[in-house]
């Protein structure tokens, strides 16, 4: 058993259910603004410290006996997505990457090579682009259109991401992902 207040992360719901059924835990919550899933204590808080002050992220934190299902669906409902709202490349992953210095190229190749992954395997992927910065060349931007968020949740709940991510790791001081739906045109 874990003690309470400490944290277990996981990368999706169904393994944040696994690490919830293990611990105990009762509650699964999806951190939205560090894109990380997990089980906590009821009523526990997710977030980061920066220089000193505990900063509280978004977060969606629900019964862990619910199914996957149940959970994608009551999050959904939570932030608001509407499936019949949804017109294909309506919903964007983003993500704002700052690169440790002298890492810029291995982190373009990485990423690069994980975007026509995406593209090729993951149903659902419409596109990839990746911007960086001319003043800052240690900054970047990514976004991409996709069909649904459905497939954006399937696409961040497989092993591939979760590779691709822990890579891009290390190569980042900072990486800030997020999930948007197009409001104007």
């Amino acid at each position: 058993m874990i003690p309470a207040g400490v944290l277990v992360m996981a990368g999706s719901w169904s393994e944040a259910k696994e690490i919830a059924r293990r611990t105990g835990m009762a509650t699964v919550y999806h951190d939205l603004d560090a894109d990380e899933y997990g089980a906590c204590a009821p009523g526990q808080k997710q977030g980061h410290f920066a220089v000193g002050k505990f900063v509280e992220h978004r977060s969606v934190c629900l019964p862990a006996d619910l199914s996957e299902a149940e959970l994608i669906a009551k999050e959904r409902e939570a932030l608001g997505i509407r499936e019949e709202a949804e017109r294909p490349g309506d919903i964007y992953t983003v993500g704002r990457w700052t690169v440790k210095p002298g890492n810029e190229p291995a982190f373009i190749g990485r990423w690069k090579e994980f975007a026509e992954w995406t593209i090729r395997h993951q149903p659902g992927a419409l596109e990839a682009i990746l911007l960086q910065d001319l003043g800052e060349v240690q900054r970047f931007i990514s976004f991409s259109p996709w069909e649904d968020a459905l497939s954006v949740e399937e696409w961040r709940g497989r092993p591939e991401f979760q590779n691709f991510m822990a890579q891009a790791r290390e190569l980042c001081d900072e990486i800030v992902p997020g999930t948007m739906k197009r409001v104007a045109p």
